[in-house]
C-alpha cells in the first residue's frame, strides 16, 4: 500500500482509539512512527535494487513499482518486533505494536490480496478514508464542544498547533458535554 492508505489508516484507527482514551502528542507520533514511517526501511532496499537491475538504468517506474515485497526491509519481518516490543515497554503502551501490526495487516493482507498497490481501487478507498477522517474530527470537535476551527482542532488533537509548536492545553470547550 502507499504513504496515503498507511498514514489515513493509522490516522482513522488513531482518532477511534482516541473515541475511548484521548491519545497524547507522544502516543499519535508512536502511532504515526510506527503506522507510517516505518516504511522508511524500503530506502535501504535501493542499493540491493540498484545492483539487481543494472545500475541506474534500470530506475524505470514499471519496474520499481512491481519489485514489489522485495522493498520491504526488517520491520517488515518479525525482525522488527526487536524495536516494536521495547518501544511498547520503554513507552508503557501497546501503540507502537498496535500500529506496526495495522501496517503489516495493509502490507501482507490487503495488498497482497485484496486492492492492486497504486490502482484506481486503492485512490477511491483513500478518497473514503479521508472523507471518514474528516468526519469523524468533525464529529470530534462537535463532541468536545471546541470553538476552534477544524483544522485548529485536528492540530491541537494531533500535538501541533498550527504555528507548528506542541500544544500544551487542551483544546477550547464551551463547557457543554451534551453537544452530539
Amino acid at each position: 500500500m502507499m504513504l496515503p492508505s498507511h498514514l489515513l489508516a493509522s490516522l482513522l484507527l488513531g482518532l477511534a482509539l482516541s473515541q475511548w482514551r484521548r491519545l497524547t502528542p507522544r502516543d499519535w507520533a508512536l502511532a504515526l512512527g510506527f503506522g507510517v514511517a516505518i516504511d522508511a526501511d524500503h530506502l535501504l532496499q535501493l542499493r540491493s535494487y540498484i545492483l539487481s537491475h543494472g545500475g541506474l538504468k534500470g530506475m524505470h517506474a514499471a519496474t520499481i513499482v512491481h519489485w514489489g515485497a522485495s522493498w520491504q526491509g526488517f520491520m517488515h519481518t518479525p525482525l522488527a518486533l526487536v524495536l516494536v516490543v521495547p518501544a511498547c515497554l520503554l513507552f508503557r503502551t501497546l501503540i507502537p505494536a498496535t500500529f506496526w501490526g495495522l501496517h503489516m495487516f495493509q502490507d501482507f493482507v490487503i495488498a497482497r490480496s485484496y486492492v492492486v498497490f497504486g490502482s484506481a481501487e486503492e485512490w477511491a478507498i483513500d478518497a473514503a478514508m479521508l472523507a471518514l477522517l474528516i468526519a469523524g474530527f468533525w464529529l470530534d470537535r462537535r463532541r468536545h464542544g471546541a470553538r476552534e476551527p477544524l483544522l485548529h482542532h485536528v492540530a491541537r488533537q494531533l500535538g501541533w498547533t498550527p504555528g507548528g509548536k506542541a500544544a500544551t492545553a487542551p483544546p477550547e470547550s464551551s463547557g457543554r458535554t451534551d453537544a452530539p
